[in-house]
C-alpha cells in the first residue's frame, strides 16, 4: 500500500519529481565528457612495482635440480610520487626476483608470458653457458611458454635481463635482476642481506613532472635519462627503509641494470669492509673501499659492519644523479659509540639532519604543457613518437583528414575507443589495424594512415598493441570553432556521439515510461 503511495495519492507530485530530475540531466550536460587525455588527466596513483630489498632467499635449495619460473609481464607501477610508467616486469617486479643456486646445480627455467603483454620477451642470464644466455631457447610470445634447462656452471654473481630485440628497450623498461650462484660450501654467514639494483628510466615528460610517462626511445638513444633510481622508483629502496642494529654484519648484492650507465656505487657514513669486484665471490676481496665502480650488466657484492646509529644512505657518486633520483637509506639503530663518532663543537644550531637527505627536495621538475590543438579546417597531422600521439588533443571541423606518422621503431595503431570500450569492432568509427576484417594491421616505422571525419562528435581513440597511448579528436560541424566559454552554463559546446548518445537516449526512454504510467494510474482514478 505504501509503495503505491506516489502513485495513488500524489501523482502530480510524482510527476514534478520526475521532470526537475530530466531538467537537472540536461543542465549537467556541460560537465559530462570532462575526462580529457593528457597530463592533467594522466593516472597518478598505480602499484609499487618496486622490489623489496630484503625479498630475497636465505639459501639456496639444497636439491639437485630446481624449476624457475619467471613470468613477463607489462604493467603500470609508480615511478615516483605522481609519476606513473608501464614496467617491463619479471614476477611483476623491479628488478626481478633474486636468484638464488649453487654452484653445479640443475636449472629448468620457464619463461611465461602474460596474455595481455605487447611484446615477446625472453632471458640472458650472465651466469648460463651457452649461446645467448638462454634467450635463443626463450623467445617467448604473449601468452606462451618456453622451457630450457642449464647447469650452474660458475659461482659468482650475475645480471640477467630480457633479450628480445631491441634489447636494450627491454631493459630500459625494466627487466633485470640478479641470479646468484654460490660457491660449493656457501657464503660466510652474516647478520642481514640487501638486493639492489640501479636502473635508468627514459621518460618523454622531463623529470618530477606528473603523470603517466611513457618511454622515449630517442632519448633512450642519446643516453638522455630523466631518471636514475635503485629498485625502479625515486628516493626509495621499495618496501621502505630497511633496518638494521649497530654491531651487525650487511651484505650488499648489487647489480646494475643500466642499459647505458656506469655506477659508482658508495654508502655515505660507511666504509666497504670487503668488496667483490664484478661480481667474482670466488675471488679475494678488496679490503676497506670508499666507493666501487659497476658497469651495465655487472655487479659487485659488498660487506661492512654497522658500528655507528644514524641514516646509511645508498648513492651513485656520480652525485647529480640525486637530483634523478638514486638514493636509498638503510637505517641503523642502536646506542652511540662516542670513540667512533661524536660531536665537539657544531657551528649551528639547527637540529642535527643529514644533508644528503634534504637535498632530496630540491630536485627539479617539470609542469606538463598543454597538449591541446586546434585547427578548424584543413588537413592535420599527428606524430606517433615516443610512444605517444602528438598532439593527444586536436579539434578540427568536419571534412578535415588527419594523417598519423609513425616516427617510433616499432608498430603501432590508430583505433577509435579505449581499452575498456565494448563496440564490436565493425561499429568502430576508424581503426588503422582493419579489426573488422579480422586483421592486426600495424602502422610500421615511417608509414602513414588518414582518416577523414564526416561527423561531429568527439572520438578517443588509442594504440591496441600498447594501450596506454590514448588521444582524442572534437569535430564540430563545418563552421564551427572552438568553444572559448567555460565547462559551465556560458557559452560551450556540447557534442555528443557514441556511449553518450545511448546513456541519453537510455535515460529518455525511462522517463517516457515512467511518465506514461502516471497519466495511466492518474486516468483511472479519474475514471
Amino acid at each position: 500500500m505504501k509503495s503505491d503511495f506516489l502513485f495513488k495519492k500524489k501523482p502530480a507530485s510524482f510527476a514534478t519529481l520526475m521532470i526537475l530530475v530530466l531538467a537537472v540531466s540536461t543542465l549537467s550536460l556541460p560537465f559530462f565528457g570532462l575526462n580529457v587525455s593528457g597530463a592533467a588527466n594522466a593516472p597518478v596513483y598505480a602499484p609499487n612495482r618496486s622490489k623489496s630489498p630484503i625479498d630475497l632467499p636465505s639459501a639456496p635449495s639444497s636439491v639437485d635440480r630446481v624449476v624457475v619460473t619467471l613470468l613477463t609481464q607489462e604493467l603500470l607501477g609508480q615511478l615516483a610520487d605522481g609519476v606513473t610508467y608501464t614496467y617491463w616486469t619479471f614476477n611483476g617486479t623491479v628488478p626481478g626476483p633474486f636468484i638464488r643456486l649453487r654452484e653445479g646445480q640443475q636449472v629448468e627455467m620457464h619463461i611465461k608470458n602474460a596474455a595481455n603483454s605487447t611484446m615477446s620477451h625472453s632471458i640472458d642470464s650472465h651466469a648460463i653457458l651457452g649461446s645467448g644466455g638462454g634467450s635463443v631457447f626463450s623467445q617467448t610470445p604473449p601468452e606462451q611458454e618456453s622451457t630450457f634447462q642449464f647447469t650452474a656452471m660458475r659461482a659468482g654473481l650475475y645480471i640477467y635481463h630480457c633479450a628480445t630485440p631491441d634489447i636494450p628497450t627491454h631493459i630500459a623498461n625494466g627487466m633485470y635482476g640478479l641470479m646468484l650462484v654460490e660457491p660449493v660450501g656457501g657464503l660466510p654467514k652474516v647478520d642481514r642481506e640487501f638486493y639492489v639494483v640501479q636502473g635508468e628510466f627514459y621518460t618523454t615528460g622531463g623529470f618530477g613532472e606528473k603523470g603517466y610517462q611513457a618511454f622515449s626511445y630517442q632519448k633512450a638513444n642519446a643516453e638522455t635519462l630523466e631518471y636514475v633510481v635503485f629498485n625502479s622508483k625515486v628516493g626509495s629502496l621499495g618496501g621502505g627503509i630497511p633496518k638494521v642494529k649497530v654491531g651487525e654484519t650487511v651484505r650488499i648484492f648489487f647489480g646494475n641494470g643500466g642499459p647505458n650507465l656506469i655506477s659508482s656505487f658508495h654508502v655515505i657514513g660507511g666504509i666497504f669492509d670487503r668488496v667483490h669486484l664484478e661480481g667474482s665471490i670466488v675471488s679475494d676481496p678488496i679490503r676497506n673501499v670508499q666507493t666501487t665502480l659497476v658497469p651495465a650488466g655487472g655487479s659487485t657484492m659488498v660487506e661492512f659492519t654497522a658500528e655507528v646509529p644514524g641514516k646509511w644512505i645508498l648513492v651513485d657518486h656520480s652525485l647529480f644523479r640525486i637530483h634523478r633520483g638514486a638514493l636509498g637509506v638503510i637505517e641503523v639503530e642502536g646506542s652511540a659509540n662516542p670513540s667512533i663518532f661524536s660531536s665537539i663543537k657544531n657551528a649551528t644550531s639547527a637540529p642535527v639532519t643529514d644533508t644528503h637527505m634534504s637535498n632530496m627536495t630540491t630536485m627539479t621538475s617539470t609542469t606538463a604543457t598543454p597538449s591541446g590543438s586546434t585547427n578548424p579546417s584543413g588537413n592535420m597531422e599527428v606524430a606517433i613518437e615516443n610512444y605517444a600521439y602528438a598532439p593527444t588533443e586536436l579539434t578540427i571541423t568536419v571534412g578535415t583528414t588527419v594523417t598519423w606518422t609513425n616516427m617510433d621503431p616499432v608498430g603501432h595503431a590508430v583505433t577509435e575507443g579505449t581499452l575498456e570500450s565494448t563496440k564490436p569492432a565493425n561499429q568502430r568509427a576508424f581503426d588503422s589495424s582493419n579489426g573488422a576484417q579480422a586483421k592486426y594491421d600495424l602502422i610500421l616505422t615511417g608509414q602513414s594512415w588518414s582518416y577523414t571525419f564526416t561527423t561531429p562528435g568527439t572520438y578517443d581513440y588509442y594504440c591496441i598493441p600498447h594501450p596506454y597511448m590514448i588521444a582524442r579528436i572534437t569535430v564540430l560541424p563545418s563552421g564551427g570553432s572552438p568553444s572559448q566559454g567555460s565547462q559551465g552554463y556560458g557559452d560551450f559546446t556540447v557534442v555528443l556521439t557514441g556511449k553518450e548518445i545511448y546513456a541519453m537516449t537510455a535515460f529518455g526512454l525511462v522517463i517516457i515510461v515512467a511518465l506514461m504510467a502516471i497519466f495511466a494510474r492518474s486516468g483511472k482514478k479519474g475514471n
